[in-house]
């Protein structure tokens, strides 16, 4: 299993729609949660995908979308940008530059 991290303060509120009508359609696992940069807040949506078929459908449509690359936590929760290995995802209790699930409180980052 494979999870995207797809920023949705850089897409229009159009594209946000196709997109959540696309997972929702494809029948995929998602949640969003609020991503603490440098004293501001923005938007990330956690997607993930199981088969190999998910994972091409949602990278095609991400591409047709002019959606920025997404992050991509794959085997030993190694995050991945374009190809290439940025750090590890996991769970902090800092609060500085974090992914915050507001259900459970619990806070995540990419270790570099």
């Amino acid at each position: 299993m494979k999870t995207f991290l797809i920023d949705l303060d850089g897409i229009s509120p159009e594209v946000f729609k196709e997109l959540i009508g696309f997972i929702l359609t494809a029948g995929l696992n998602f949640r969003k949660l609020d991503q603490r940069i440098e004293s501001r807040t923005g938007r990330t949506l956690f997607v993930e995908v199981e088969t190999r078929a998910e994972e091409k459908a949602l990278k095609e449509f991400l591409t047709g979308q002019a959606v920025l690359s997404p992050i991509i936590i794959k085997n030993e929760n190694k995050a991945v940008l374009d190809g290439k290995i940025i750090g590890t995802f996991c769970q902090t209790n800092r609060g500085d530059n974090c992914y915050v699930d507001n259900l459970t409180g619990k806070k995540f980052t990419i270790v570099r």
